[in-house]
């Protein structure tokens, strides 16, 4: 999730660049680290902002979720051989940024099946600041609202979440190891945010931290978007804190306050410590601020507000 060297190709204007991902992190040949997670699932991990690559290894290949970069593919290979001297069969996107799809091209070439929501595939199709470029590494598997994949022993259940980091976002339960895959629906590092212009929204994060609680077991492990392994316990308290937030700011609105007078209540102060420094315009920044969570939920309850089909005489509250 730091913020990109080189340039998304949009201003997101409500949420800092870091909530879309980097596209080609810096530190290109850093190795990846290897960790067993349970079973024959593992995560392999970077640091430094990288997203993370979760790996099952099956007895006649392997399984990926998420692909990093390309530029990372040749490290990315190397430390699967580690693991394993197996191909690799399947490689899952949980969403279309691309510092988890840009290595789709390059599985692809060597065999790989790329499997993805179907807006993944659209967004991939024609959106150059997704990550890879248009109309490559396209997913050649997708699914509406849940797929489930069979290795070995293993059942893998692919499922949908609401639109909340992007409009494509998936988890991905391991269940005999009970290992579940967020994508950057959570992230271990800071909380997770929304990308707008991929149709994603504050309240929407919201409800798939909540999806994500209902459905996995209490203990099952958790390998983040970014970050390090972590538990339920980790992603409730993620979520209690967005929703605290969401609170803090739709209380003012509905007594009809604006954002320019919500901001001078400095309603979001109660979790200043969970917040970054303030990011400064124009200035790359590796976390949303309390301005970019202010302005991302004024914006989100706003639109949750709006009278539906147009309605003048309709009320709609989140």
């Amino acid at each position: 999730m730091r913020a990109p060297l080189i340039a998304l190709g949009v201003v997101i204007s409500l949420v800092v660049s870091a909530v879309a991902s980097s596209q080609e992190p810096g530190a290109p040949n850093m190795a990846f680290n290897i960790h067993p997670v349970a079973g024959n699932v593992y995560v392999l991990e970077r640091g430094d902002g990288f997203g993370n690559v979760a790996v099952l290894v099956g007895s006649d290949g392997l399984v990926l979720v998420d692909a990093q970069g390309e530029p990372q593919h040749p490290l990315l290979l190397a430390a699967l051989k580690r693991l394993s001297d197996k191909p690799v069969r399947y490689v899952i996107d949980t969403h279309c940024h691309g510092d988890h799809s840009w290595g789709n091209a390059a599985f692809q070439r060597d065999g790989a099946t790329v499997i993805a929501h179907s807006n993944v595939r659209k967004r991939l199709a024609t959106e150059s600041y997704c990550g890879p470029h248009p109309g490559t590494g396209l997913p050649t598997v997708t699914f509406v609202s849940q797929l489930t994949l069979y290795v070995d022993d293993e059942e893998i259940r692919i499922t949908k979440l609401p639109a909340g980091h992007t409009d494509g976002d998936a988890m991905v339960y391991f269940k005999k190891a009970n290992v579940v895959e967020t994508g950057d629906a959570f992230v271990s590092v800071r909380l997770p945010g929304a990308d707008p212009s991929k149709d994603g929204t504050m309240l929407g994060i919201i409800q798939e931290l909540q999806r994500i609680i209902q459905a996995v077991p209490e203990d099952a492990k958790i390998i983040p978007g970014h970050g390090t392994q972590a538990s339920i316990g980790d992603v409730r308290r993620s979520l209690q804190v967005l929703e605290g937030m969401r609170d803090a700011i739709q209380r003012p609105l509905l007594a009809g306050k604006s954002l320019d007078e919500i901001r001078a209540m400095n309603v979001l102060s109660p979790w200043k410590d969970t917040l970054g420094e303030p990011c400064v315009p124009h200035v790359p920044c590796d976390h949303q601020d309390a301005e970019a969570y202010l302005r991302s939920f004024f914006t989100a309850l706003t639109a949750a507000r709006a009278p539906a089909n147009g309605d003048s005489n309709q009320k709609s509250h989140p």
